[in-house]
């Protein structure tokens, strides 16, 4: 009956928990809805809080512009005040006589706008001096910078000793930051606003700034022409203020509801009985401008009448402008306070929505709470009675039927499916003991289940014809099978064997019963030896090579063993083949490289033990490349065949030559010492520059050779002698082509100093002596600068500050080159990244040099990938420079990194153009931005020759192809100018600037950006 049934209540729960069961997924049913209900609520309340932010930065801005409202009134009094007593005192006027003459006392205008404006700027900097200007500088340094211009400008003129141009100075430099204030306060119209509220204050204050300005501006030039420093355009200038100040009047009444302009009317009204006055301004601006004469100095006006009417208009106009300066602070603060009550409103509605969330959300849970409670629990225990039939267990107590109506008839068929399975139980119990089958009650088991156990009682029997059935098939299988198969048993003797065996041992299976399989197969070992390849020998003689292996079947009492043979003589005669393949060049039949070491080994090792000598002939040929691009593949293969068999003719049978890839071959000559083998070098040259015959015309090539010798008894090292000949060879090579280069103390110390400055560098680029120098690049067209080009210096310690020709090329002979590259990219862009946060340097772009082992060989796009990712750089301002050398070595994939790099926005720039294979057709197809002339071409390009030529060449070239143009090397401002009058894009040298750490390249940048235009294009 199985395992003992336990308790539905004591019985552990193993059902499925979670959303994998039918109660979870109804209380995740009923939670979406209940979830979507409160992310719309949180959504709401989420909207709320931006509105009651945006509220409070509206109250805020609102609080700057009022600030900045009230430094008008006090800078149009200083300005107008300060410029008449200037124009009196050059006058040589007393002061004293101009107050009771003109009945307007300067000096008290003078010390009530120095106040107002003084404390105007306290106020401004007390709350906003860190506020950012359009410049880039800060406000409170800004107002600093004023302030001192304005104490100097104040001094001067209590003295007595100002002139106009001091108080111009003081005055522009007050109106800049005026202008630039003006502009951090238009960011308030610009400024948007998910709430139409806080959108028509930020409209309406804007336009009460612009009133503002305007009107001060008008009361400005009114005293201007007024007062003693009239022109004699002094109408034309009160006109044009006029009409822009009843232009911003119209504008500014017509935005205006109305309860705003039951406010504005008083003062509309005041403006108005100004206006109506506006005849006698124009007349007395027309009687001062004829009383000017041309170069003379201005007069005081000296009719009594006209003196009284021009003091009246005045104190109008500063009445006037007191007016407004009221009329916007109050409704500055109007607007603040409606700024503080939509954030007071939203608020309101913050603490509204959170008790909903809180209370949908209580009930919610207890709503959930109930609704699994009520399911969970019958469904817990159907499914434990359920896991336990899994187990096998069958319980037959029927379970209490409970829960929602569906659950219940689940349960009530649970009770049924179990009574029927213990039923079943009971007879296959009578049948698993051997009783009669036919004494099985079949009725006790009803429907499909009892037909399913008389038809076991019928597969029972059929079962065990398929046994013999099967038995003979697999007789049959063991005897055609492609492998040998013995049986034997544990002492080796053979019980049966199949027809392969009969083959593989040349004796049939009759012959073999009986006899030690150990013995036919040469296992003296026994067992141990039945495992892996082995060779046999057959009666006649000939052998075979199989792989053996067994395995143990227990019959009975006895084990006996399975032995399995497969004939692998095939195989193993392709496998020499390969043998051979694998230490043979397939193009010329000569030794590889494989061979040539194994074979230097084998002579190193003889020397390490006797006397004698070994020289090592490093043959590498010159020009290879070139016979491969003009005559084809199969020409450059053809050569390399006869390249070896000309070196094998010429050379001892005992000296060995091999083909190490390539256009690179190796000579071991034993016996020979330097002399010897320098003289052999020349003669194998000789050999190699004889002509060549390809397609019927002839055509000749060199070969470059490096020599090391060893000389024993020593102990040395194979791979040590060939790498010393190819440090000899590259001497050679550099040296010119055709010549013989042994290696010496010279070259082993010139090796040993480029290993100490490799290993020097690989430690450098993670101890962080690497710097960064940035050598700035001109936009001829706008004087401004385009960016830099990042340039690599080392802080070597005990070495100092190392240029790149003093690491570089022996980063290029290695992997290191790709580290070092990898390094100043991520420092450049870092760089980069902190421009593009500075609004003012945002447009700058940095250029890199990437060497063509990066390119080809490297991961360039991942690495940039990551320099990216990391930094967090626009790639639009990162451009890369590569040499038309790199480009051209590996055309095809070059292109293909540039096309993937250009994809992400990033530029691709031509170094020293003109200085390598300059191939018009490349250029056309390679995918690039620019082209930079090399300084060569630069120096002499002043000179009528043939390197201005060269340069108008490249310049027109650029511009035909749609490409930038940078000059390098530009070191004149002879240079500079005709540079510029080809229209090139852009230049750099030591003229513009060297090339100089980030630190000052920030000063740098700074006096750039502070220079006027005019004066960046001429100092360009």
């Amino acid at each position: 009956m199985g395992a003992p049934a336990l308790d539905d209540d004591a019985r552990p729960r193993r059902g499925p928990r979670g959303v994998r069961s039918l109660a979870g997924r109804l209380v995740l049913l009923l939670a979406i809805p209940l979830l979507a209900a409160q992310s719309l609520a949180l959504f709401t309340l989420q909207d709320r809080h931006r509105t009651a932010d945006e509220a409070r930065m509206l109250a805020d801005r609102i609080e700057f512009v009022g600030d900045i409202g009230l430094m008008f009134a006090p800078v149009a009094l200083e300005t107008v005040a300060s410029t008449g007593l200037v124009q009196v005192d050059a006058m040589g006027v007393d002061r004293e006589i101009v107050r009771e003459v003109t009945n307007i006392d300067y000096e008290s205008f003078l010390d009530t706008a120095r106040v107002q404006l003084d404390d105007a700027l306290d106020h401004l900097v007390e709350r906003f001096a860190d506020r950012r200007l359009p410049s880039g500088r800060r406000l409170g340094d800004e107002v600093a910078s004023v302030r001192a211009g304005l104490v100097t400008m104040r001094a001067a003129l209590d003295a007595r000793t100002a002139d106009i141009d001091s108080v111009d100075r003081a005055m522009s430099q007050l109106d800049q930051l005026m202008t630039e204030l003006l502009v951090v306060a238009d960011e308030l119209h610009g400024s948007s606003s998910s709430n139409s509220g806080l959108g028509a204050i930020s409209e309406h204050v804007s336009h009460l700034l612009s009133l503002t300005a305007v009107l001060s501006d008008e009361t400005e030039i009114r005293a201007d022409v007024l007062g003693p420093s009239a022109s004699d355009d002094s109408t034309t200038e009160i006109l044009l203020a006029m009409g822009a100040a009843d232009a911003i009047v119209d504008q500014y009444t017509s935005q205006l509801g109305d309860d705003d302009e039951h406010r504005w009317r008083p003062m509309l009204e005041r403006l108005d009985r100004s206006n109506a006055r506006r005849g006698e301004v124009i007349e007395l601006a027309e009687v001062r401008s004829a009383s000017v004469v041309p170069g003379a100095p201005n007069v005081l006006l000296t009719d009594p009448v006209l003196i009284r009417q021009v003091a009246e208009l005045l104190r109008i106009g500063f009445e006037d402008l007191g007016a407004l300066g009221e009329y916007t602070a109050s409704e500055l603060a109007r607007y603040v306070e409606q700024a503080d009550a939509v954030a007071a409103a939203a608020d309101d509605e913050v603490r509204f929505w959170t008790g909903i969330i809180v209370v949908v959300t209580l009930a919610s849970v207890g709503f959930l709470i109930l609704i699994a409670v009520g399911t969970s629990r019958p469904l817990a225990k159907l499914t434990a009675r359920a896991l336990d039939l899994s187990e096998g267990v069958v319980d037959p107590r029927p379970l209490r039927l409970s829960g929602p109506s569906d659950v219940r008839a689940v349960m009530a068929t649970f009770n049924t499916v179990t009574r029927v399975l213990a039923s079943f139980e009971r007879q296959m119990r009578r049948l698993g003991s051997g009783d009669d089958l036919r004494s099985i009650d079949s009725d006790a088991v009803p429907g499909t289940l009892g037909e399913s156990l008389r038809a076991q009682v019928t597969h029972v029997a059929e079962m065990t014809q398929r046994l013999r059935e099967s038995e003979a098939f697999a007789r049959a299988v063991i005897e055609t099978a492609a492998d040998a198969i013995w049986t034997i048993d544990p002492h080796g003797r053979i019980l049966s064997a199949n027809d392969t065996a009969e083959a593989i041992l040349g004796l049939g299976e009759r012959e073999q019963v009986g006899r030690s399989l150990f013995r036919l197969v040469g296992a003296a070992n026994g067992l141990l030896d039945l495992a892996g390849e082995a060779e046999i020998t057959r009666p006649d003689g000939s052998t075979v090579d199989v792989l053996i292996s067994h395995s143990e079947v227990r019959v009975a009492s006895e084990p006996i063993h399975t032995v399995f043979a497969r004939d692998i003589s095939d195989r193993k005669r392709f496998e020499q083949q390969l043998a051979q393949q694998a230490r043979h060049d397939l193009l010329t039949h000569l030794p590889n490289r494989l061979a040539a070491l194994e074979h230097l080994e084998k002579v190193v090792g003889r020397l390490e033990r006797h006397s004698g000598s070994v020289a090592v002939l490093f043959v590498d040929l010159d020009g290879f490349k070139s016979v491969n691009d003009s005559c084809g593949h199969a020409s450059g293969d053809r050569l390399l065949h006869e390249v070896g068999r000309r070196l094998h003719r010429s050379v001892r049978a005992l000296e060995f030559v091999a083909r190490l890839g390539g256009d690179e071959f190796l000579v071991v000559c034993e016996g020979l010492d330097a002399e010897q083998g320098a003289a052999l070098a020349e003669r194998l040259i000789g050999e190699i520059a004889q002509p060549y015959e390809s397609d019927g015309e002839l055509f000749s090539i060199s070969a470059s050779v490096g020599i090391a010798v060893a000389e024993g008894p020593a102990s040395i090292d194979a791979l040590e002698l060939i790498r010393e000949a190819d440090v000899a060879v590259y001497h050679a090579k550099e040296r010119g082509r055709a010549r013989v280069v042994i290696f010496d103390e010279t070259l082993q110390e010139a090796v040993e100093a480029t290993a100490e400055i490799e290993l020097a560098l690989r430690r450098a680029i993670g101890a962080g002596e690497l710097v960064l120098h940035h050598q700035p690049v001109l936009d001829l067209a706008t004087g401004r600068p385009w960016g830099t080009e990042a340039l690599v210096r080392w802080n070597r310690p005990g070495h100092g500050l190392l240029a790149p020709d003093r690491f570089v090329p022996v980063a290029e002979r290695s992997s290191l080159v790709i580290d070092l590259g990898r390094w100043v990219l991520h420092d450049a862009c870092r760089t980069l990244a902190s421009w593009q946060q500075d609004p003012g340097r945002r447009d700058l772009h940095v250029a890199v040099n990437v060497s063509g082992r990066h390119l080809v060989d490297g991961n360039l796009v991942h690495d940039v990938d990551e320099v990216i990712a990391a930094t967090g750089i626009d790639p639009c301002g990162l451009e890369l420079e590569l040499t038309e050398t790199h480009l051209l070595a590996d055309f095809e994939r070059a292109n293909e990194v540039l096309t993937e790099l250009r994809r992400r926005g990033i530029t691709i720039a031509v170094d020293d153009f003109g200085t390598g294979y300059s191939s018009m057709g490349y250029l056309r197809q390679l995918e690039i931005d620019t082209l930079k002339i090399d300084r060569m071409f630069i120096a002499r390009v002043n000179d009528a020759g043939y390197d201005r030529t060269i340069v108008e060449v490249l310049v027109q070239l650029g511009l035909t192809l749609g490409l930038g143009i940078v000059a390098e090397g530009v070191e004149t401002p002879e240079q500079l100018d005709f540079l510029r009058g080809r229209r090139c894009s852009r230049a750099q040298g030591f003229h513009i600037a060297r090339p100089m750490p980030v630190d000052d390249l920030d000063q740098w940048l700074a006096e750039r950006e502070l220079a006027p235009t005019g004066a960046r294009a001429a100092d360009g």
